[in-house]
């Protein structure tokens, strides 16, 4: 459970960084936070929802930085899609 649970907040920082730093292609690494407004509730409501990894959510995590244009001699996004809590990137060759 622990990596799925990691493999999942991976990808949520990788595809979250798209948003967040315009000028990280030229780094090789970054760091973000996933959700960094769940550390920030009341304590009544930690007390009525409990903690469930807010603390691993809310953490700087360093990242490092994938050009998808130098992985197995350059990829090609062709179509976003899913819905609700399912999303992906197609890619082709």
């Amino acid at each position: 459970m622990k990596i799925i649970f990691t493999l999942f907040l991976s990808i949520f920082l990788s595809f979250s960084l798209l948003f967040q730093e315009k000028s990280f292609a030229q780094k090789d690494s970054t760091t973000a936070k996933a959700k960094p407004e769940y550390e920030k509730v009341s304590g009544f409501h930690r007390f009525i929802f409990g903690e469930n990894f807010r603390k691993e959510w809310a953490a700087p995590t360093k990242l490092k930085v994938i050009k998808i244009s130098e992985i197995k001699g350059g990829l090609i996004p062709v179509e976003r899609g899913g819905r609700a809590s399912n999303t992906f990137t197609e890619i082709k060759r």
